[in-house]
């Protein structure tokens, strides 16, 4: 595996995925089986913050709720995990989640949520990135990525 970039089509905003955040998720999504998960993506931003290098994605933390077709991020340790990040020079960067057996297309509630993480201040995280990964026709995982500048429906970033 290889790291991986994501930009916009006017190329406003780029998003790097560490190879080791890929295998993470592959391996999280493959032993929740058919039910959602997810966690938050940590990492640092470069460019002016135009370019989000996600460094870390988290397991599901406790307090999560999840179903075949559902997932809730619980919040249970995140504040102090992300004191730690802070001090390592890491950030608060968004959120990841599966739909197993369905599209990687963010679905009206994923968006409604990340506009209402952009434009909340406890967040501290103006364009938050959502990554999800779904299966194509053939049950191959399928990526899609996200970011949410505050004030807009998101923007769908390409390979």
């Amino acid at each position: 595996m290889m790291d991986q970039i994501y930009s916009s089509e006017d190329g406003a905003w780029s998003v790097l995925i560490r190879d080791e955040v890929i295998a993470c998720i592959l391996n999280l999504t493959t032993a929740s089986r058919r039910h959602e998960t997810g966690g938050i993506l940590i990492g640092r931003y470069e460019d002016d913050g135009r370019l989000a290098v996600i460094e870390i994605a988290t397991d599901r933390p406790r307090g999560s709720i999840f179903s075949a077709f559902t997932f809730g991020r619980g919040s249970k340790d995140l504040a102090r995990r992300l004191e730690e990040e802070w001090r390592l020079g890491r950030h608060y960067l968004g959120e990841w989640h599966s739909h197993p057996g369905g599209s990687s297309e963010p679905s009206n509630r994923d968006r409604d949520t990340m506009m209402g993480i952009a434009g909340n201040s406890k967040y501290d995280c103006s364009a938050p990135v959502l990554l999800i990964m779904g299966e194509d026709r053939d049950k191959a995982p399928d990526w899609s990525v996200n970011v949410f500048p505050a004030g807009t429906y998101g923007y769908a970033l390409r390979r």
